[in-house]
This record gives C-alpha cells, sequence and structure tokens, in this order.
C-alpha cells in the first residue's frame, strides 16, 4: 500500500468527525463539513490498526484514493465509525472480514494490517461456471 501526505481526521483535529454513508460511497466531515467525498470505486485500499493512548487503544483506517497520492485517516471515535465498517464489508469485493481479530489481538500493539486493496480486472480470479 502506497500511504503518502496523511490527512489526520480524529479527535485531535479541527472538530468532532463524522462518516456519512451514500449509496455511491461516503462523505468525511469535520464540524458538519465535508472534508472529502468518495464512490466506493474510489477507494484504493484500507489498513487498520490500533492506536496505543496509555488509557486506551484507539481503531483506525488509513483509507486510500485511486490515483491520487493521499489518504485519509479516520478514528473509531468518529460518528458512523462503525456503520461505516459495516458499509466496506458489503460494498468492497475482498474486504477481510475477519480484521478486527488480528487488530485486537495483542493489546499497546499497532496490529497494522491491510484489509482492503483494490484489485485490478486483469489481478481478478474468472468466476467458476458450475
Amino acid at each position: 500500500m502506497n500511504l503518502r501526505l496523511p490527512v489526520w481526521l480524529s479527535r485531535w483535529s479541527a472538530g468532532p468527525t463524522t462518516i456519512v454513508l451514500r449509496s455511491d460511497g461516503f462523505e468525511i466531515q469535520e464540524r458538519g463539513r465535508s472534508v472529502v467525498s468518495l464512490r466506493w470505486s474510489e477507494v484504493q485500499a484500507i489498513r487498520a490498526y490500533q492506536r496505543d493512548l496509555v488509557m486506551q487503544e484507539l481503531t483506525c483506517f488509513d483509507i486510500e484514493e485511486v490515483a491520487v497520492a493521499r489518504y485519509w485517516t479516520v478514528t473509531e471515535d468518529a460518528k458512523g465509525f462503525w456503520a461505516f465498517n459495516a458499509a466496506c464489508k458489503q460494498e468492497l469485493p475482498g474486504f477481510d472480514l475477519a480484521w478486527e481479530q488480528h487488530v485486537h489481538s495483542t493489546p499497546n500493539a499497532e496490529n497494522s494490517r491491510v484489509i482492503y486493496t483494490r484489485q485490478l480486472a486483469s489481478q481478478r480470479r474468472p468466476l467458476s461456471s458450475g
């Protein structure tokens, strides 16, 4: 996963973060203002990890855009984070359905895991007939 130019969207940023689901994708908002709006087809990859905050651990997603050298970080304290997770399971073919077991397996460790990578049409396996 090629991650560059981080864009932080968390409790330490400009304000409360909300993830708004749409039929064709999602929008990330801060203080009610749109920061980014992406279609599902514009998601290149998602990396999940936990950040150790001494008194608690925070689950994070880095969402990489297709054809753009940037990614967006959202954390579990964002309103709509877990609904976004559920939508990813439905909308992104190959999304790792068991990512939580890995990421939360060891306390106080990042446990980073790429949980989704968009496949090029040439990389997809043909559907079996039968």
